[in-house]
């Protein structure tokens, strides 16, 4: 049996830098300040014991965009029971 859950809602839950523009619109201090924060970030989920995750961007101007938030819409609003 298949329920569904209509209670997707999308939401901004990360932060995504490209090095591109980090070279492009920081100083060498910032960018230095950036490396240092995230190194903070990885150090904190190491003694958490959590993995470094691994993500697939899809920029909003991409066609596959909506196709990728539909996939996923589905995926969280469908349980499937055994």
């Amino acid at each position: 049996m298949i329920e569904k859950n209509t209670e997707f809602e999308r939401e901004n839950r990360y932060l995504v830098l490209k090095h591109e523009d980090i070279k492009k619109h920081l100083s060498g201090e910032e960018a230095y300040q950036l490396c240092i924060l995230s190194g903070k970030v990885s150090a904190g989920r190491f003694r958490e014991k959590s993995d470094w995750p691994s993500y697939v961007v899809v920029k909003d101007t991409w066609p596959e965009y909506e196709i990728v938030w539909k996939m996923i819409e589905d995926r969280m609003t469908y349980d499937r029971e055994e």
